[in-house]
């Protein structure tokens, strides 16, 4: 998230309501580690695209409401807290050419996006079977 936030910067957290906006800065847990990016698309407000602030393309991964921790409101400088910038859908500093390649990216890889959806929504359905499948017949 550098420059608006270096590595390894204590930052303050609010608790992320159920309206995120796109720009506002989530903190959210992948692979066992914290992670600070900015959203940059959702989709149907339970499924959330982001993208560090220094990289040029979107995370390859769909983040979940149910995986964020917070938002970021502001970063420790010394003594004091520093505001950081985001949320209110827009106006995050992101030139015209670099909005319409995050676009263009969004819509190339929206099959993947979709296919991890798709995935996350039957795991939830489908991840207990029921004793009686008719596979093994019936036995235990």
């Amino acid at each position: 998230m550098n420059p608006a936030i270096p590595p390894d910067t204590v930052v303050l957290l609010e608790e992320a309501d159920s309206v995120v906006s796109r720009g506002d800065v989530l903190v959210f847990r992948k692979r066992g580690a914290l992670v600070a990016h900015r959203m940059v698309f959702g989709l149907m407000k339970k499924y959330f695209f982001t993208k560090g602030d220094n990289r040029i393309f979107m995370d390859l991964f769909v983040i979940t409401e149910g995986e964020i921790q917070g938002r970021v409101t502001g970063r420790r400088d010394g003594d004091s807290f520093i505001p950081v910038p985001g949320g209110s859908g827009g106006g995050w500093g992101v030139p015209l050419l670099r909005r319409l390649f995050l676009y263009f990216q969004f819509l190339f890889l929206s099959p993947v996006f979709i296919s991890q959806i798709v995935f996350i929504s039957w795991k939830g359905r489908y991840s207990r079977r029921p004793e009686n499948t008719g596979l093994g017949g019936g036995l235990k």
